[in-house]
């Protein structure tokens, strides 16, 4: 089944949203996902991350006969904010990139450049000239 942001709106202290679920064979069936806004707001989920966390609850539940509405809830926040936890802990983790050699990108002239996609070009490359092209000021 596909699901399709239909809309959303705020119930008491709920945003609630509609989702058309859409079979193979075309028939259509809303779905509404709950979610509490001051418990998205303690676990650091902003509002306008909710609508995909609840498309994602609706593509992984299991839905019984004639079962329409979910709650996107404590549990599932907990488990968003702990991967989102660990997501950074391992970006803080990677190494930064290396820097080139302050003296390694010098041209024949002995000024430094930044390296063109045509300085990787150690073979003539047809319609291309191989000597430096003039410029003009005007």
């Amino acid at each position: 089944m596909q699901f399709v942001l239909a809309g959303s709106r705020n119930i008491g202290g709920l945003r609630v949203f509609a989702f058309e679920g859409i079979e193979t064979d075309r028939t259509r069936t809303m779905f509404f996902v709950r979610a509490d806004l001051a418990l998205s707001q303690s676990f650091g989920i902003r509002v306008q991350e909710l609508p995909l966390l609840c498309l994602r609850l609706l593509e992984t539940h299991t839905f019984r006969e004639n079962e329409h509405v979910l709650t996107y809830g404590k549990g599932e926040m907990r488990l968003h904010k702990d991967i989102r936890a660990s997501e950074l802990t391992a970006l803080k983790r990677k190494r930064p990139p290396r820097r080139p050699a302050a003296n390694g990108n010098q041209n024949q002239a002995g000024s430094a450049h930044a390296a063109g996609p045509l300085d990787m070009v150690r073979e003539p490359v047809p319609g291309i000239e191989s000597e430096p092209l003039a410029v003009t000021t005007l």
